[in-house]
């Protein structure tokens, strides 16, 4: 039972801290992989880094190779959330978007970042997401079948099934790939609700 403060009629009451998470057990999930409990752990194909910036990165890109995975991750820009103890939507740089939790000096962090992919036989691909663009009213602009089509695309990369549009800031998405990624989600979730 959640226990509320006692406020004025005015003022309103939260059941959870802003930033609480809703967790469950790994195993609950229709799509993990059966050796999640294996010791020897199971083959990670690739990593996501994200922040929240309202107007300047894309939506999704893939990084050039690791050393670059690795620059993506650590130039990140994320505008402040509950987590921190200071106002909420101000603009900072955070690098991983875990800066609060380093416990080495953030350049030794990164070499060993970069070490440990080049130590590696088959690193994974490392991608960066965005769902935080704001349209001009200041309102989040990306939908949640937005997410589920980068997340859709990510995994396709994985598995060699879309190609991708080199740029000096990352591998994009093609138009068709996203349209019809599109398409499917949003077809999908029509079904679902029955419309």
């Amino acid at each position: 039972m959640v226990q509320r403060k006692k406020k004025t009629r005015t003022e309103k009451t939260y059941a959870a801290h802003k930033n609480a998470r809703y967790t469950i057990r790994i195993n609950e999930l229709d799509n993990a992989d059966p050796k999640a409990d294996d010791p020897n752990g199971v083959p990670i194909s690739g990593f996501i880094y994200g922040g929240r910036d309202s107007d300047t990165s894309v939506p999704v890109l893939q990084a050039l190779s690791w050393a670059h995975g690795v620059y993506i991750g650590a130039i990140i820009e994320s505008e402040t959330t509950a987590t921190t103890n200071q106002a909420v939507g101000v603009r900072k740089h955070n690098p991983m978007s875990n800066i609060e939790f380093l416990t080495v000096p953030l350049n030794i962090y990164i070499r060993n970042h970069i070490k440990f992919g080049e130590d590696l036989d088959k690193p994974p691909l490392f991608f960066a997401t965005n769902y935080f663009l704001k349209r001009e009213r200041k309102n989040i602009g990306n939908e949640k079948t937005d997410k589920k089509v980068w997340l859709l695309w990510m995994e396709g990369r994985v598995h060699n099934e879309y190609s991708a549009i080199e740029t000096p800031i990352g591998l994009i998405p093609k138009y068709d790939d996203l349209k019809n990624l599109f398409r499917q989600v949003i077809f999908k979730g029509l079904l679902k609700r029955g419309i």
